[in-house]
């Protein structure tokens, strides 16, 4: 287990830490994919999610007294709309702890399919068709996860 200190805003009246939303610029020309908006948790939210959070005190306060145009505002120099007054930096103490897991089988497409539709001897033939005819068939993750549950049975 490691503790690391981070640099967060808390906004001073609500006493809440800014969390991080990302919106897409759709592809517009000379700027960011997409970008970074600091705002407090909405009222349906539990508080937690995307709190905001940089390794340098400097980094917290440039963004506390700036926001950046929408068109250049990434995850360290994010736009909002608050005052700085409005704000205050704070340390935020992150507990990493990392485990090792038993790792889960991902099946090539044959192997899928052979799972997947081991009891829909049409749809079998069908899909095993298309695999003759593109070897290099990818599955998706929804297909992934319906995998998972077969296997389950």
């Amino acid at each position: 287990m490691e503790l690391k200190i981070k640099y967060a805003l808390r906004h001073k009246k609500s006493g809440k830490l800014l969390i991080v939303e990302t919106s897409s610029n759709r592809d517009s020309d000379y700027c960011c994919d997409i970008q970074h908006i600091l705002s407090l948790p909405s009222k349906y939210s539990d508080g937690e999610g995307d709190v905001w959070c940089v390794d340098e005190m400097s980094g917290a306060t440039y963004v506390k007294h700036n926001s950046t145009s929408w068109f250049n505002a990434g995850y360290e120099t994010p736009t909002h709309e608050f005052k700085p007054e409005e704000l205050e930096v704070v340390e935020y103490e992150v507990i990493v702890n990392v485990r090792e897991i038993k790792q889960q089988e991902y099946p090539d497409f044959l192997t899928y399919i052979n799972v997947v539709y081991k009891d829909s001897e049409n749809e079998l033939k069908c899909m095993l068709g298309q695999y003759e005819m593109d070897k290099n068939i990818k599955i998706g993750l929804y297909n992934y996860k319906k995998y998972l549950e077969k296997i389950v049975e």
